[in-house]
């Protein structure tokens, strides 16, 4: 028998909301413009950058409160890019910019955890900020855009990982990660 119980079966009556509270937390609340977010992590101009691809798509950021991405910039198109920050030594950031300039700025590495959805065209990753993992999204604006973004990507964060060309891989390595592309 589990002798664990729910919190809200610890609640007593005087904490409970009222019925109205309830009630209007079942209403779908109106969709507000939510303030700009700095960009997690080192903030440069990548304009000068080598830029490896760079691919249009719509931009999402998890919501705890809501538990679902919401779109940072509504219907608005933004770019999303792949630049190398410091030639030669497999420094690649993720670049996500719109008619203001960056606005994300991730460095690609294995601890973003990028799960890749051809379904929906769309990549998610995690990044640290201020003692708490998020997540971000992009959708991207056609299948096309999806593919070539994601083998950049993935080449990208192989040099990365090996600190070597990709060109100069294993055949084998080289197929396992064209399979996971």
């Amino acid at each position: 028998m589990d002798d664990r119980k729910s919190p809200k079966k610890n609640q007593r009556a005087s904490e409970h909301p009222p019925a109205e509270e309830i009630t209007a937390s079942v209403q779908p609340p109106a969709m507000q413009s939510k303030p700009r977010k700095p960009a997690a992590g080192t903030s440069f101009a990548s304009s000068s950058l080598s830029t490896v691809t760079s691919q249009e798509a719509h931009v999402f950021l998890w919501d705890r409160e809501a538990e679902s991405f919401v779109s940072e910039h509504g219907e608005e198109v933004v770019v999303a890019r792949i630049v190398e920050r410091t030639s030669g030594d497999y420094n690649y950031w993720l670049i996500v910019t719109d008619e203001d300039g960056d606005f994300v700025s991730h460095k690609i590495t294995s601890d973003m955890n990028p799960r890749w959805s051809p379904k929906t065209s769309s990549l998610t990753w995690n990044y640290f900020n201020n003692g708490i993992y998020d997540s971000w999204a992009l959708q991207f604006t056609s299948a096309e855009a999806y593919d070539v973004f994601k083998r950049a990507f993935a080449q990208c964060q192989w040099e990365t990982l090996h600190g070597a060309p990709f060109q100069k891989a294993k055949v084998g390595s080289l197929n396992l990660t064209a399979s996971n592309v």
